[in-house]
């Protein structure tokens, strides 16, 4: 069986490959994408949500398309639903900890001082270490990891302790700044909701 995702613009290849799991087919199936750019950033989302769902997968470049080969496995998908969740600091048992960071200065009166505390905060995260970490960029935070930004070497510090980072690809195609991505994953709304729904600790930042 295969799938064919050429020409969809994310998140709706990683929709499809939800859907067909969902359905409990447990047979070995093919997804196909597009040789170009999206093709590439839609691989990548599907491998990630693949590997969080256990699904041993080959990928491979053949003329004019991309493929991903998924082997026979388990069965559907768990899926739970999702549980209400607000820009406060919550935590719970759960050791992963998710920093949401939605602008790229920290609060709107002051740019400047904005900026400070912005640094201060990237700089002073991986003391609020955990057993995994993420930071996930919305809206005008994806600013801050594209070429040219001055907290690269803030975002580049944070990967070396440990942190995966997950810039919204819509964010960026919105500001036309996805070819200047320097730091982090293009993601998209559907893993960036599981994201944050699977976390134990999560600080929002507007």
């Amino acid at each position: 069986m295969e799938i064919d995702v050429r020409n969809l613009i994310c998140p709706q290849p990683l929709i499809r490959v939800k859907k067909h799991l969902d359905t409990g087919d447990c047979g070995a199936f093919d997804i196909i994408f597009s040789d170009n750019t999206e093709g590439n950033i839609a691989v990548e989302n599907v491998s990630r949500f693949l590997r969080k769902n256990n699904r041993e997968f080959t990928a491979a470049d053949e003329p004019g398309i991309k493929r991903i080969r998924v082997s026979a496995g388990n069965g559907a998908i768990a899926v739970r639903e999702p549980e209400p969740t607000s820009c406060s600091a919550f935590q719970t048992e759960n050791g992963i900890m998710t920093a949401v960071i939605k602008s790229d200065v920290i609060g709107s009166d002051e740019k400047e001082l904005g900026r400070i505390l912005m640094h201060s905060f990237l700089r002073t995260l991986p003391e609020a270490m955990s057993e995994k970490n993420r930071a996930v960029f919305l809206n005008s935070g994806v600013k801050l990891a594209v070429v040219d930004s001055e907290f690269l070497s803030d975002l580049e510090g944070l990967e070396k302790k440990g942190f995966e980072l997950y810039v919204c690809g819509t964010c960026l195609d919105y500001f036309s700044l996805k070819p200047l991505l320097k730091v982090g994953k293009v993601s998209n709304m559907m893993e960036i909701v599981t994201l944050i729904k699977e976390s134990g600790s999560v600080i929002c930042l507007t």
